[in-house]
């Protein structure tokens, strides 16, 4: 509670450099976790979570670097297989699948691919509009690539 409140004092609005904006979000999240708050998202409220998502990226290593080796493992696990069927049980943007998608394009096979991602999620824990626009992102960024 203490580390809040001096949270709150420092960090009072989602402006500033991406590290201020990120720590802003993360502090928001800890006081909504604190205080069993439940949030539904808007159209509007989903742009600004994306957003925070994205500066909290940008500004990471940690999160490229999780989602590069675990994608590499998954590539050495997938050799010599077509046919992909991926359980996620936290989806969240659906980020890693994205950028496993585009290597899987560029492996050098001649056999068509087939990907299936099936999502285990609580209503409780996540947003049916945060989900439905994962799914139609990761959608259609499988059909640009193809």
């Amino acid at each position: 509670q203490g580390i809040l409140a001096r949270l709150n004092q420092q960090l009072s609005s989602p402006v500033g450099k991406p590290l201020e904006r990120a720590a802003f979000y993360f502090k928001e999240a800890l006081n909504n976790l604190l205080h069993n708050v439940s949030q539904t998202l808007n159209p509007y409220s989903l742009i600004f979570k994306i957003a925070a998502y994205k500066s909290f990226s940008e500004i990471s290593p940690v999160l490229q670097f999780a989602n590069f080796t675990s994608n590499q493992a998954l590539l050495e696990s997938f050799q010599g297989f077509h046919r992909l069927h991926i359980v996620d049980f936290d989806i969240g943007y659906g980020g890693q699948w994205a950028s496993l998608m585009q290597e899987l394009v560029l492996r050098d096979n001649a056999a068509p691919l087939s990907l299936k991602i099936t999502v285990f999620a609580s209503p409780a824990n996540h947003d049916q509009l945060e989900l439905g626009f994962t799914q139609d992102n990761l959608k259609h960024f499988a059909s640009e690539i193809n």
